[in-house]
């Protein structure tokens, strides 16, 4: 006769038979519920400083000028209209839908939009968080882990850049999908297949929103086989013959393996083998050390130091305060009620280990074109940070447990050391927020200068902008050709406007100033017929009607440039230094 296990680490001597019993019921009943609303609490009270403020950037502009301008205004219609205007998008169709189906809803009002990310991502932690409890049975660090990981700063532009938003889809239904696989093993024979679909349907949906997951649905078998060896040693019986393993065990690789045969079809950028090599072992190295412990790690001194003399900010200050103390109650509750005995330190040092190493490999391929940063880039860092929260949690609760001996110490000490990281990622999220809203801020002031000296400018005009830094530290005001040209065209009402900042680089020809290709890999001239630079410091369209009065304009960018610290070339992808 099969025993029931009890994974969670609650001792019950001494205790009780009717708190035992309670105990017994903690991860089925109440307690799962009150930590994900927790959970939400926490990430839209975090989001508090920055929700309201911020608007679009980057593709955001492009996105919302094809939906502006599709002839057929229907989620289908306007999903259709991405695929047509930017071919790239069909690597991603899930991400394409998304956007379509919020646009009806929204319009150009970007709070709704930033509503819907936050939402998400709070829905990801709360799954993140049920994910750990289901593995590991352990209420406090598996809620520590998920409380540290919403609070990252490694992955801060998910928060605030619209278009990025099914990165966080793409999490949530990576969750989702092991916690199906897991969910097998703890349900009779009937349930074992339709728990495997479940998770094999999130394993495509969220492959086919953004690919940052997909090297983590490979780590999920491995991870099941060591909850069902738990099992197995635990005396539960795990209804799977030979050829149901065999299946379960393969589903994942063949489904990715086809994902990405889809992909390489859709878009030329997608990696072939050619591509990686032993660099990739160098990259894991380097990015796990910097991803986990460097980047915001040994930084620390100098990023809080930077904080305090540049970028104070009361509000910000008092809502991190305010969610570490409300963290640390909450966990050091969860503590009491749980009294559950801290894993070992031989096993959490094992899980540094393995999770500093996991956070690399994740990250490798990307880290050469991306490192870590606190601009546009730090977009897919999202994947890595999962393993990175655990590596954090875990190392929290082995010095917990080298200063504290007695479990009841330790296990206090570790809730505040976790309500101290998240007050540290949220004063960090906030102060890099307030650049992203200063850029938005801009970004305004600009179109409504530009529409109010420049009313009318003709049809099929290129407007180039002059005196105008493309960021505010990491914040995106205007970096390329797609966001200014789909700007343009909203602010104006006119799809055939285009443009984009005037570069130092740009060169001239005889017939006007050639741009690099565009997302369809054609080359953009913006011809003398009607070309204008407006000029953001002195609030002027001018025209430029020859090579010469071009290359004139173009040194003047270039002085622009310097006299303004490379503000113009320094930050593609990254943004401005900040620390």
């Amino acid at each position: 006769m099969p025993t029931t296990v009890l994974l969670d680490s609650t001792s019950s001597k001494k205790r009780p038979a009717n708190e035992r019993n309670l105990t017994l019921l903690e991860p089925a009943v109440g307690y799962a519920t009150r930590d994900c609303v927790f959970l939400a609490l926490i990430m839209f009270v975090s989001s508090v400083f920055y929700v309201s403020r911020l608007g679009f950037y980057w593709d955001d502009w492009q996105v919302l000028k094809i939906f502006r301008f599709s002839e057929d205004q229907s989620i289908i219609g306007l999903t259709r209209s991405v695929f047509q205007a930017w071919p790239e998008m069909l690597v991603r169709p899930m991400q394409a839908l998304q956007w379509a189906a919020l646009y009806p809803l929204f319009g150009l009002n970007p709070l709704g939009y930033h509503l819907v990310s936050t939402a998400v991502l709070a829905a990801g932690v709360c799954a993140f968080y049920l994910v750990l409890r289901a593995f590991t049975g352990r209420r406090l660090i598996s809620l520590g882990a998920a409380v540290v990981f919403g609070m990252l700063p490694h992955y801060s532009t998910d928060r605030f850049w619209y278009a990025i938003w099914a990165a966080n889809f793409g999490m949530l239904f990576y969750f989702l999908s092991l916690y199906g696989d897991l969910k097998q093993l703890e349900t009779g024979r009937s349930w074992i297949w339709p728990w495997k679909v479940i998770g094999s349907v999130c394993l495509i949906l969220g492959s086919l929103a953004y690919e940052l997951f997909m090297p983590l649905f490979l780590l999920n078998p491995v991870l099941i086989a060591l909850k069902r060896l738990r099992l197995k040693a635990a005396g539960k019986t795990v209804h799977w013959g030979w050829i149901g393993s065999a299946l379960f065990y393969s589903a994942n690789p063949i489904l990715l393996v086809l994902i990405a045969i889809f992909k390489r079809r859709m878009s030329t950028r997608t990696p072939t083998s050619g591509e990686f090599g032993w660099w990739l072992v160098d990259n894991t190295l380097d990015s796990s050390v910097d991803l986990t412990f460097r980047a915001y790690g040994f930084n620390l001194p100098h990023i809080l130091s930077a904080v305090w003399t540049r970028y104070w900010n009361w509000t910000s200050f008092i809502i991190a305060l305010t969610l570490a103390l409300v963290i640390a109650a909450y966990l050091t509750q969860a503590a009491r009620l749980s009294r559950e005995q801290p894993p070992r330190a031989a096993v959490l040092g094992l899980i540094v280990v393995a999770a500093t190493l996991l956070s690399g490999m994740s990250y490798a391929y990307l880290y050469s074109f991306y490192l870590v940063n606190t601009g546009v880039n730090n977009r897919v860092a999202l994947a890595a940070a999962v393993t990175i929260a655990i590596a954090w949690v875990s190392l929290a609760s082995l010095v917990s447990l080298a200063v504290f001996r007695r479990t009841v110490a330790a296990n206090y000490a570790f809730c505040v050391i976790v309500a101290a990281l998240c007050g540290y990622g949220s004063l960090l999220n906030n102060t890099v927020s307030s650049f992203w809203i200063a850029a938005s801020q801009r970004q305004v002031q600009v179109l409504k200068e530009m529409k109010q000296h420049f009313p009318s400018p003709p049809p099929n005009s290129s407007i180039l902008l002059g005196g105008l830094c493309a960021w505010t530290g990491p914040g995106i005001v205007f970096e390329a050709r797609w966001d200014l040209t789909g700007a343009l065209a909203l602010t104006y009402g006119d799809n055939s406007l285009k443009g984009e900042p005037m570069w130092p680089w740009l060169t001239v020809t005889e017939d006007g100033i050639p741009s690099g290709p565009d997302t369809s890999h054609k080359t953009v001239v913006y011809p003398f017929t009607s070309l204008y630079l407006y000029d953001v410091q002195n609030k002027e369209a001018l025209r430029i009607t020859d090579a010469k009065t071009a290359l004139h304009y173009i040194a003047k960018s270039s002085q622009f440039n310097e006299q303004h610290n490379g503000c113009l070339t320094a930050g593609f992808g990254t943004g401005l230094p900040i620390w």
